[in-house]
């Protein structure tokens, strides 16, 4: 089963140093190196079967194209997050950020659609394309005073 996340992928304080960075050792190649997409969609979603957490983003390359009917191009990458775990008991999702400690990022809550991730709102996705492949990752910044 997978679980779907759907909405915000985090709100931080662009102003605040990176906390922790999670990055995704995944880097899949896009079409050109050089052309212009634009993000259109990214969603987080966590794998019940698989216990990971990925990361699904969808870009576009809009322009005439003779040979195809539609004139958009879409193209989907995942990348994963394999550093990210789920407490099974609490439904949180974590990463160990040092031996025998636990820093919590977010969690996987039941939605309309099934289920969503949540993250913290002090947790960020970061996922951009870069000399023709995708970069990713996820950035934890200090928890917020109130």
């Amino acid at each position: 089963m997978i679980i779907a996340g759907i909405g915000s992928l985090g709100v931080a304080d662009a102003k605040e140093a990176p906390f922790y960075t999670i990055p995704s050792p995944d880097h899949p190649p896009t079409w050109y190196v050089s052309a212009s997409f634009d993000k259109l969609d990214q969603s987080l979603r966590w794998s019940s079967r698989d216990q990971i957490l990925s990361l699904d983003i969808t870009y576009t390359l809009q322009g005439e194209w003779p040979l195809h009917d539609d004139p958009d191009l879409y193209q989907g990458f995942t990348v994963h997050f394999p550093a990210v775990h789920l407490d099974p008991a609490s439904r949180q999702l974590y990463f160990a950020s040092a031996p025998g400690r636990r820093t919590f990022i977010g969690s996987v809550e039941p939605s309309f659609f099934g289920r969503r991730v949540v993250l913290d709102r002090n947790v960020a996705v970061s996922a951009h394309r870069r000399n023709g492949v995708i970069d990713a990752a996820i950035i934890i910044y200090p928890p917020t005073r109130p």
